[in-house]
């Protein structure tokens, strides 16, 4: 808006006028490199729209990501009723140097002696360095170098943008640590089915312990398993190697089949006594009696039974022949 006066009248008239763009830069200072942050501001008056590359825009600033190389253009427009105001802000997007850096290991066994082979390939920089520990050398932007390391060394790569200012690194750690050490064992490797065994392990210098089908498991510990078939159990510990396996096998015994049990006799080595009844005569009968070492008996007294009827004197006399077998009871106890 703008007053002007108006001498029929003598008053001051208001006259829509056109957006006026005070000033549109970058807040940052040059120079840019690809992947830097760019914060564009302004300053407009008498503006209804702000565009921003045709994006609408609230404020006065617009924080913007500078992703690709080269020039790089911003259109800034305001408008209003009467009219429309433009200006385009312009810069410079530089690349930023390229590090491609490959050490033949990252992680170094401990007292060992191990070497580290780095090799490399840097572009767009200039004044390379190679700094380790309190040691700086200048390196071309390709070739190799090897090193001994006995501790954590911190290796540096360090180049300045192709504009001659800015300095870039690139860092890699060598680490020196001690591999893992694994004690894994079974308390028995022969079991029958389904009888326990007991599983124990003690690892040092781990990330991780884990135990396939148990999940993860403690440093140090033991574990209660069944196993019914010939089974392999196996331990993973992580370590600043990679992953380290160990495994123990627990085999199974065919179960006995009993085919005959043999009872010893029993041997007897003292003597013993028996006991019995002794039947009853009517007669005064003497029994016999007998002693051995193992044991004391008694018998009774077997009667004599001369006087009985059943018994008869043999006689010197010629037996008659019997033929019918029916009647020999009877020709045994009743012959003439």
């Amino acid at each position: 808006m703008a007053l002007v006066y108006n001498e029929t009248t003598g008053n001051f008239d208001d006259i829509q006028a056109p957006p006026i763009i005070r000033y549109c830069r970058l807040q940052e200072s040059v120079p840019f490199f690809q992947g830097d942050s760019a914060t564009l501001t302004w300053q407009i008056d008498g503006a209804n729209h702000i565009f921003i590359d045709e994006e609408e825009q609230i404020g006065n600033s617009l924080k913007i990501t500078l992703d690709s190389v080269g020039a790089k253009q911003f259109k800034v427009k305001a408008t209003n009723s009467d009219g429309t105001a433009e200006r385009v802000v312009t810069l410079e997007v530089l690349p930023c140097p390229e590090f491609e850096i490959h050490p033949s290991a990252t992680v170094l066994h401990k007292g060992r002696n191990e070497n580290v082979v780095f090799r490399w390939i840097i572009n767009n920089a200039r004044d390379i360095k190679l700094i380790s520990s309190n040691e700086t050398k200048k390196i071309t932007n390709l070739g190799a170098a090897t090193f001994t390391p006995i501790n954590d060394t911190q290796f540096t790569f360090e180049a300045k943008g192709l504009e001659g200012s800015r300095v870039f690194r690139h860092i890699i750690p060598i680490k020196i640590r001690e591999a893992a050490r694994i004690d894994f064992k079974v308390n028995r490797q022969f079991s029958y089915p389904n009888l326990p065994v007991i599983l124990s392990w003690n690892v040092e210098n781990c990330i991780a312990v884990s135990i396939d089908d148990f999940g993860e498991q403690p440093s140090q510990g033991q574990l209660e398993v069944t196993p019914g078939v010939d089974t392999t159990y196996v331990i993973r510990v992580k370590d600043a190697f990679g992953e380290v396996r160990r495994t123990v096998t627990v085999r199974m015994l065919p179960l006995p089949v009993v085919k005959q049990i043999l009872v010893p006799t029993p041997q007897i080595d003292k003597s013993f006594d028996i006991s019995y009844a002794t039947p009853q005569f009517n007669t005064n009968i003497s029994v016999p009696t007998f002693k051995s070492s193992l044991v004391k008996l008694d018998l009774p007294h077997v009667p004599q039974l001369k006087d009985s009827f059943f018994v008869r004197s043999i006689s010197s006399e010629k037996e008659k022949r019997i033929k019918n077998p029916f009647k020999s009871l009877y020709a045994y106890f009743f012959r003439k």
